[in-house]
C-alpha cells in the first residue's frame, strides 16, 4: 500500500514594503474622475487590506514615478529584460525567508527533493540552485521547477510531493512558492487591468511534505478543465513586463464547474468526511 503524504511545516513570508494604499491612489491618479469613483468602489469590495512589494514606494503615488528607486517613471516604464533582472535579484531573497520560516534547522541537510513554483520570473540558473547555497540543501538534491501554471501551481506542487512521497516513502520534499507580481506593474487606463492588478502582490509560501503522519494529509486531488471558459484568465508576456487578463465572470465559473463536477470530486464520500479543501483557478 503506497505511503501516505503530510504537510509537516507551512512558512509564509512577504516583502517589508507595504503598498496596497499607495497602488489605489497611484491607479486612480491614471483614470478619469468619474471612473475613480467606481475604481474605488470596486477595490472597496475586493476586501484587501494590506499588500507587500520588493520594491519600495515613491513617497508621492501621483508623482512621476511608481517607486523610490525610479525604475517605474511615467511614461518609461522598464521592459521585460529589467523586470526579470530584478526578479533574479529579489526573488531569492524573498524565497529563502520563506524557508528559514519553516524552522528546518539541520533538518535542511536531509531534504531529498526540492520544488519550486513561480509564474512571475524565470532565469537559469535560477531559484532553485540559489536555495541550495542559501538554506544548506544538499547538492545532490532532485529538482523540479513547475513555472507558468498561476495561482494554482501551488496545488500542483502538493500533488507532485504527494507522488513523490507515495513512490518513496523516505523523501522529504522542500515545496517553494514564490511569486513578485508587483514587478509586474503596467500603466493602463483601463479599468478592468487597474482592478485586477489590486489583488496581486509579493510573497512565498514554503512546505515541508513527508511521510511523517502529522500535520494535514494531501488525501486526493482532482482537476477539471474548462475549455469553454479558457479566455475569463490569461497571463502573457509582453515587451513591458507580464499581462493579466481576469475576468469577473471567474467566480461564476468555478461555481459552475465544482457544481457540475461535485460526484467525481467527492467520489464516495460525504463532504464531512473532508476537513479541509483547496480550490483555485
Amino acid at each position: 500500500m503506497p505511503a501516505k503524504a503530510y504537510i509537516n511545516r507551512i512558512a509564509t513570508a512577504v516583502p517589508e514594503h507595504e503598498v496596497h494604499q499607495f497602488y489605489l491612489r497611484f491607479a486612480a491618479s491614471m483614470l478619469a474622475a468619474d471612473r475613480r469613483r467606481i475604481f474605488k468602489r470596486m477595490a472597496d469590495l475586493a476586501g484587501i487590506e494590506h499588500r507587500y512589494s520588493c520594491f519600495a514606494p515613491a513617497s508621492d503615488p501621483e508623482g512621476p514615478s511608481a517607486d523610490l528607486a525610479g525604475r517605474f517613471i511615467r511614461g518609461a516604464f522598464p521592459g521585460t529584460a529589467e523586470r526579470m533582472a530584478m526578479f533574479c535579484h529579489a526573488a531569492p531573497v524573498l524565497a529563502q525567508k520563506g524557508v528559514d520560516g519553516l524552522e528546518l534547522g539541520g533538518g535542511a541537510s536531509r531534504i531529498t527533493h526540492l520544488i519550486v513554483t513561480t509564474c512571475t520570473g524565470f532565469a537559469a540558473p535560477g531559484i532553485d540552485l540559489e536555495l541550495i547555497a542559501r538554506c544548506g540543501l544538499p547538492e545532490r538534491v532532485e529538482r523540479t521547477m513547475i513555472g507558468f501554471m498561476g495561482c494554482y501551481a501551488a496545488i500542483n506542487g502538493l500533488k507532485l510531493a504527494r507522488h513523490i512521497v507515495r513512490s518513496d516513502p523516505h523523501a522529504r520534499i522542500l515545496l517553494v512558492n514564490v511569486e513578485l507580481c508587483t514587478m509586474h506593474l503596467r500603466e493602463s487606463s483601463g479599468l478592468e487591468k487597474l482592478l485586477s492588478f489590486c489583488l496581486w502582490g509579493d510573497g512565498c509560501a514554503a512546505a515541508l511534505v513527508t511521510a511523517e503522519p502529522h500535520g494535514i494529509e494531501l488525501e486526493s486531488f482532482y482537476c477539471i478543465v474548462a475549455n469553454e471558459r479558457r479566455d475569463l484568465m490569461s497571463w502573457s508576456i509582453r515587451d513591458h513586463g507580464f499581462e493579466m487578463v481576469l475576468s469577473g465572470q471567474v467566480p461564476a465559473a468555478i461555481h459552475e464547474a465544482l457544481r457540475s463536477n461535485q460526484d467525481a470530486i467527492l467520489g464516495d464520500r460525504p463532504t464531512e468526511a473532508i476537513d479541509l479543501w483547496a480550490v483555485h483557478p
